[in-house]
């Protein structure tokens, strides 16, 4: 990937769309970052900027924090990590479900939901007394960031968590048996 220094133009664009979104706060000073973080403890994420050529010929670019450099993820806890179900897993269960849940040896229909979030991470707010270690410096202005950043060691953890409530919450809504 190339470093966020080289994609300067690049990468203050994303960053701009991330203040507009509120994800972040932008500051030309130390001082007024200090204040709005609340700690004169600041720590620096080096960034890394990823482009990715659409179909259509536009280009989707993400900021990746490195989160190891800083050693930042040395003092973060993840006691599980997310596993993604495979292939074959979703067939057996969709073959087990069709034909238990539903009360039937023959295999019934079985809906499913696909949901995808765009930048996904950035949609869970974090606690203030973290914000300080969210936070980069580009072309002489200081970014603080309030949300879940992608190269966090715990933020695949936390969206998984979210997701499986909000999935857990959906499927909720209706009946066993629909």
């Amino acid at each position: 990937y190339a470093s966020a220094e080289a994609g300067s133009a690049d990468v203050q664009a994303v960053l701009g769309e991330s203040v507009l979104r509120g994800h972040c706060r932008r500051f030309s000073n130390l001082a007024d970052a200090h204040v709005f973080v609340g700690h004169c403890d600041i720590i620096f994420q080096k960034m890394a900027l990823a482009e990715k050529i659409r179909g259509d010929g536009t280009r989707k670019l993400r900021i990746l924090w490195d989160f190891l450099r800083s050693r930042t993820n040395d003092y973060e806890t993840v006691p599980e990590r997310i596993v993604l179900p495979r292939i074959q897993e979703d067939v057996e269960d969709s073959d087990g479900v069709s034909r238990t849940v539903l009360g039937s040896e023959e295999l019934q229909e079985v809906e499913r939901l696909v949901c995808d979030y765009k930048d996904a991470f950035q949609n869970i707010w974090i606690r203030r007394d973290d914000y300080r270690f969210n936070v980069c410096s580009i072309a002489g202005f200081i970014y603080v960031f309030r949300v879940l950043l992608f190269g966090n060691a715990s933020s695949p953890t936390i969206w998984g968590r979210l997701a499986a409530w909000l999935g857990r919450s959906l499927a909720s809504l209706f009946p066993a048996d629909v």
